[in-house]
């Protein structure tokens, strides 16, 4: 897909979800962003259901970029549970694939189905593009859809980073393949805690709430996962060195109350 942008539009891709100034593509009509009133409208539209959380315009927003997170992360979990072979770690990955899974579906709940329907959207516009017989796909810019078209980018940003990473996981052999996973993967945790943390501060109070949960599940995680990592340096640092004891201390990997 093919962008192209007024000469000098070189500002951060972030600015096409405000409600600023109108942007094309060549050879379609501008189509003008809707005014503050349509956008307020648009927010009092999702009215809040008594015993539910209520999500602002804002909140769907982070909302459907947490959800397309929580999916790359799942689709890589499911991959490496094929072949990790480490009992702590299986437990560990297939926890947190638990609980990503449970994080996807309330996002979706939140956002009345929005989440789940961006992802599609986004999924179906990477592999169009993808196909050479399709040809280049111009689609006009507008606040309705320009989150869209982040979504898509953020999606289509984690595919190839996805695919680099099994790609060189890939080349690992058995015994390696779970101390390697288990590093990478913990470096994405790390990127999830430091977004979980930004988004929290931009939410609504209610959604702010659901994503601190979020937070504290992903920093148990990390912290078990820190854990499980120290034994596989223990074990390493043992096989070099006999005299160094194996397992310095059992590892805990189950939930923590």
């Amino acid at each position: 897909m093919r962008l192209i942008f007024p000469l000098g539009a070189l500002a951060p891709l972030v600015v096409l979800v405000l409600p600023c100034a109108s942007l094309a593509f060549a050879g379609e009509p501008e189509t003008p962003l809707p005014a503050r009133e349509a956008v307020e409208a648009e927010d009092a539209a999702a009215s809040p259901v008594e015993g539910q959380t209520h999500l602002n315009l804002i909140d769907q927003r982070l909302a459907l970029s947490l959800a397309v997170d929580a999916h790359a992360q799942i689709e890589m979990a499911e991959y490496a549970l094929k072949i990790i072979t480490n009992d702590h770690l299986r437990r560990l990955v297939t926890e947190r694939l638990d609980s990503q899974r449970a994080f996807a579906a309330e996002l979706d709940t939140l956002t009345r189905g929005r989440a789940k329907a961006g992802i599609l959207r986004a999924k179906r516009d990477i592999e169009e593009d993808k196909n050479p017989a399709a040809g280049r796909t111009f689609r006009a810019l507008s606040l309705a859809n320009a989150t869209a078209l982040l979504a898509r980018i953020r999606l289509e940003i984690l595919q190839e980073y996805a695919e680099l990473q099994r790609g060189d996981l890939s080349s690992r052999n058995t015994d390696d393949f779970d101390r390697t996973f288990l590093r990478a993967d913990m470096l994405n945790q790390m990127q999830m805690l430091a977004t979980l943390k930004v988004f929290e501060a931009q939410a609504s109070r209610d959604f702010g709430q659901v994503i601190h949960r979020a937070w504290a599940t992903a920093n148990n995680h990390f912290d078990r996962a820190r854990d499980v990592l120290q034994q596989f340096e223990a074990a390493s640092l043992a096989s070099r060195n006999p005299t160094v004891p194996a397992q310095p201390k059992p590892v805990d990997t189950a939930s923590q109350p």
